[in-house]
């Protein structure tokens, strides 16, 4: 059997492209982590949101639905990006060594997989192409892995060259001392 992304679903379904496949997962198959959607960056939110927009568009077969996130794309000035991503999923999806979980676009949590990719691209917007690899060794075997970020490189790129950080803190709050000596 193929590796593929799969997307997280309430029923097993069969249909839609062969690397996109639903399924329901078992309390340890599901690990989503603490952080939230909307505590990242506008980069990571958008970055987040178009890996599983793509999921979603290939699984259904409806590649009109690809002109959400290109427009999103083309919206942020750089229209590239949307077919860089495609590259980089498609790397991914085809060439994984186990099931790569990609949560439904509505989930308003990360699932340890899509953290593990954020984290790649950041240290790849950071210039650390050797930390994105050896995270990428998780999925993917070396060369492969060395595949990816050459991908992924390109595609952070395009959102740097439009100001999108994947490493800036979005919320931010003050916790004052009740023993604040002024």
């Amino acid at each position: 059997m193929k590796p593929r992304l799969q997307a997280v679903n309430h029923a097993p379904v069969t249909e839609g492209d062969p690397i996109v496949q639903f399924y329901t997962p078992v309390a340890t198959d599901r690990q989503r982590t603490d952080f939230l959607v909307a505590d990242l960056s506008k980069g990571a939110q958008l970055v987040v949101w178009s890996m599983r927009k793509w999921v979603e568009v290939r699984y259904k077969k409806r590649h009109s639905g690809s002109l959400v996130y290109r427009t999103a794309y083309r919206l942020a000035g750089i229209p590239q990006a949307a077919e860089i991503l495609d590259e980089m999923l498609m790397v991914l999806a085809t060439t994984s060594l186990r099931p790569v979980l990609v949560e439904c676009p509505c989930c308003q949590q990360l699932s340890t997989d899509e953290l593990m990719l954020l984290s790649s691209l950041r240290s790849l917007q950071l210039m650390n192409t050797e930390a994105a690899t050896r995270r990428m060794t998780r999925v993917l075997s070396g060369s492969l892995s060395n595949a990816f970020c050459r991908s992924a490189q390109a595609y952070v790129d395009q959102l740097t060259s439009a100001n999108l950080s994947l490493e800036q803190i979005t919320q931010l709050g003050l916790v004052q001392n009740d023993r604040d000596p002024s």
